[in-house]
């Protein structure tokens, strides 16, 4: 007889009834049936019995908390109210009640306490005994296994990886030759107006987007705290697809994509950021960021492995590992230099003045790509290039991003390698998205107008240069102050606008070597203190 009807069996004697048998003990060994389990005073064992019949029943854990996963591959939190039915579902829990003769006795159906349920979800006794999930995915993708083989993850929960697939149906061609997948790849993206597209037919633009495919698509193959690149797609103008670039690359991985709006204020980015990471969720989408994007919040969230703060409602604090890769869309898109370098911008050029007059062939919309023969279509082309790379000894990347090194020699390795272009090849930094850097170049270039070898500035002749070229007309605040004769005078920068451009000048990038557009190389460096300090500008080259 089982350890569990054993065990039934003991209780039962203990309320005088029979070992041979009873409605406990036929509930557990009759198939189909729920198993019952006793409400009782001591919670540890009732943990423990639970436990064991919620982790082959939907139950996860994740950072010590308990979660179910949504049919779109979401972490749910589990709450203790939620657990009280959801345990009905699967078990039956009851009391033993004195029947109508002595010595009979009847088990009544009873739904747990909450406070019984709360002290459950967090006891070592229930935790302990559901499987860890660290991802959720919506269709087979690849895993790098311990012994360094890269094979597509099964079905259902997968040990080892500790990631779990849903089958959505979504099931590919695992043998799709590497030509084909190339084909299917460019074929999809030949219309955007990426505007760099060489005579060899490469685009630096269009491998941003195959990279950030792959990047979504391969994403086991790096550890859930491993640092990732993001993306930017920008556009000059309306109606270049931009959204519709991030929706291909998210939708064709994960099935569907939620958008959402650039939040207003630091504590609204806090709350996204959290939700986000605590749902385990691979990206996070935010479209129309239109003009400078700066946020702190998001900068520290783009650094960190693990992400950690407060539950909303709740007192108790969390720390998961950041899963999420950030994909921002927007027309003129600027970005601080702390966010410009970590992110792949892919910036598109539209002609038209009027958008709608661009002629389209082959019309592509989220509707479109959400058709599980056309994501079918795809990922077998994704997985291709991956197996393919992987039988070639896994080539790494030509050139790398600082900081990111293993992630560029796995995804832009596979880019590279697939002869889809570099996603890694360097922009002029006016078209980078770093204004800020765009701007210092362009001021620099405007003071060393005729200077051969070196040149000493004072603050207002940088401000006046500044605003000649329009640089940092973001950060120059002030106004026109006239002469005392009335004559026109000088701009003058607000107090705060003044220590800001100040230090960056100073602390940010005094020292530093800069190229400029006509080819010479300067530093810029600061000389003296307070009222007499000076800048220095000097031609290396």
């Amino acid at each position: 007889m089982s350890d569990v009807a054993d065990e039934i069996n003991s209780r039962l004697a203990e309320k005088g009834l029979p070992p041979d048998g009873g409605p406990a003990l036929r509930a557990v060994e009759s198939e189909g049936e729920l198993p019952f389990i006793e409400l009782r005073p001591v919670l540890s064992q009732m943990a423990r019995e639970i436990g064991g019949v919620l982790s082959q029943n939907g139950v996860f854990c994740r950072q010590r908390s308990a979660m179910t996963i949504s049919p779109d591959g979401r972490l749910v939190d589990m709450t203790p109210r939620r657990f009280r039915t959801y345990c009905e579902d699967h078990l039956v829990t009851f009391r033993w009640e004195a029947g109508k003769k002595p010595g009979e006795f009847t088990q009544r159906p009873q739904t747990m306490t909450v406070e019984a349920a709360a002290t459950i979800l967090e006891s070592d006794q229930f935790i302990g005994r559901q499987r860890e999930v660290t991802r959720v995915a919506t269709v087979r993708q690849p895993v790098k296994r311990k012994d360094g083989r890269i094979e597509l993850l099964p079905y259902g929960y997968d040990a080892e990886s500790k990631i779990y697939t849903l089958d959505t149906g979504v099931e590919f061609d695992h043998d799709l030759p590497l030509e084909e997948a190339r084909t299917i790849l460019r074929a999809i993206f030949r219309e955007f107006p990426f505007g760099d597209r060489k005579a060899t037919g490469l685009s630096r633009n269009e491998a941003i987007v195959l990279v950030a495919l792959l990047s979504m698509f391969a994403a086991p193959l790096m550890s859930p705290t491993a640092r990732r690149l993001n993306f930017m797609f920008s556009s000059n103008s309306v109606g270049s697809g931009k959204t519709l670039l991030a929706q291909i690359v998210i939708i064709t991985v994960l099935g569907m994509c939620d958008v959402q709006p650039v939040p207003e204020t630091e504590e609204n980015w806090r709350k996204i950021l959290d939700t986000e990471c605590l749902a385990g969720s691979p990206y996070i989408l935010f479209d129309d960021c239109n003009g400078f994007f700066k946020s702190q919040i998001l900068n520290a969230f783009l650094t960190a492995p693990t992400w950690s703060g407060r539950r909303m409602h709740s007192q108790s604090k969390f720390a998961v590992p950041k899963l999420a890769t950030v994909f921002l869309t927007g027309n003129n898109l600027e970005v601080s230099p702390d966010v410009s370098r970590r992110f792949l911008h892919c910036k598109m050029v539209v002609d038209e003045a009027d958008p709608q007059s661009r002629k389209i062939e082959n019309v592509i919309s989220d509707e479109w790509v959400e058709r599980p023969e056309v994501r079918c279509q795809v990922l077998a082309a994704l997985w291709a290039i991956v197996r393919e790379w992987d039988k070639a000894g896994r080539p790494g990347a030509s050139r790398t991003v600082r900081g990111y090194e293993a992630w560029c020699n796995i995804y832009a390795g596979m880019v590279t390698f697939a002869g889809l272009g570099d996603p890694l090849e360097p922009l002029p930094v006016e078209e980078s998205g770093n204004s800020e850097m765009a701007d210092m170049v362009a001021l620099l270039a405007e003071l060393a107008k005729g200077v051969d070898e070196r040149a000493e500035f004072v603050f207002h002749q940088i401000v006046d240069a500044a605003r000649e070229r329009n640089c940092f007309a973001w950060m120059l605040e002030g106004k026109e102050v006239r002469g005392e004769d009335g004559d026109h005078g000088r701009f003058v920068l607000t107090a705060k606008a003044n220590s800001r451009f100040g230090k960056m000048l100073s602390e940010q990038y005094g020292g530093k070597k800069f190229t400029l557009p006509d080819g010479r190389i300067v530093r810029w460096d600061e000389r003296g203190k307070k009222r007499g300090k000076t800048y220095l500008l000097e031609v290396l080259n």
